[in-house]
């Protein structure tokens, strides 16, 4: 059970069979609390989300919009990139990225206050943003992101 405490529950060959490589779903998420894992969760569908509206800003684009158009397509692109890394560095359990992803929910929720008039926007914006930073904040996930190694080890 090792792998699921960190600690070793047993000597080798004590009749406990590794079952590892038939749960390894149960594994990855054995070593995270439900908290980061929904910070994580809310970190990739912003990624996502970033993607799409780049698609829209060209797809919408006008003719006399092209270029300005393709500059804020390529701004949301590499936000989702750079959002996209640091939800990656909070999955592996490396603490540098607890920062930057609470930076992106307050931006956020800036941009949820800028949108204001448009309440069901706002409001998607604002409960996403809260969430995050409820689930990123929570001590389980503080806890697992202090002891964790951030090492490329498949956490």
């Amino acid at each position: 059970m090792e792998w699921v405490t960190g600690h070793r529950a047993h000597e080798e060959g004590a009749g406990v069979p590794d079952l590892r490589h038939l749960y390894p779903a149960v594994v990855i998420f054995a070593q995270r609390p439900v908290s980061l894992v929904i910070a994580c969760t809310l970190g990739a569908l912003e990624a996502i989300a970033l993607v799409v509206c780049a698609v829209l800003v060209v797809v919408d684009a006008g003719d006399g919009e092209a270029g300005s158009a393709i500059g804020v397509a390529v701004f949301f692109v590499l936000a989702a990139a750079a959002l996209g890394l640091c939800v990656a560095g909070l999955w592996r359990l490396s603490s540098w990225s607890r920062a930057p992803i609470v930076l992106a929910q307050l931006i956020m929720l800036g941009l949820a206050w800028d949108v204001r008039e448009d309440a069901a926007l706002a409001s998607i914006l604002l409960v996403v943003a809260l969430a995050a930073v409820v689930a990123i904040l929570h001590p389980a996930s503080l806890r697992a992101l202090d002891h964790g190694s951030g090492d490329d080890d498949g956490r």
